[in-house]
């Protein structure tokens, strides 16, 4: 009995834990929003999930801009 009752209270600890550290995981600031593959080609890309795309990568540092 008391091993049962352990288990589920590390059931209990670890479904808690899950939850806090979804939100450090997936910040819904920075979920996307689009849906297609970019690749570089001649005329390059554009439109908004280009732009945030760029706009992110300045952010963490990988993209200086023209």
């Amino acid at each position: 009995m008391k091993r049962w009752l352990n288990f589920i209270l590390l059931l209990v600890l670890l479904v808690i834990t899950l939850a806090l550290l979804r939100d450090h995981f997936l910040p819904e600031s920075h979920v996307c929003q689009y849906n297609r593959k970019l690749y570089l080609c001649d005329p390059p890309l554009a439109g908004a999930d280009v732009r945030e795309l760029q706009l992110r990568l300045r952010e963490l540092g990988f993209y200086a801009g023209e």
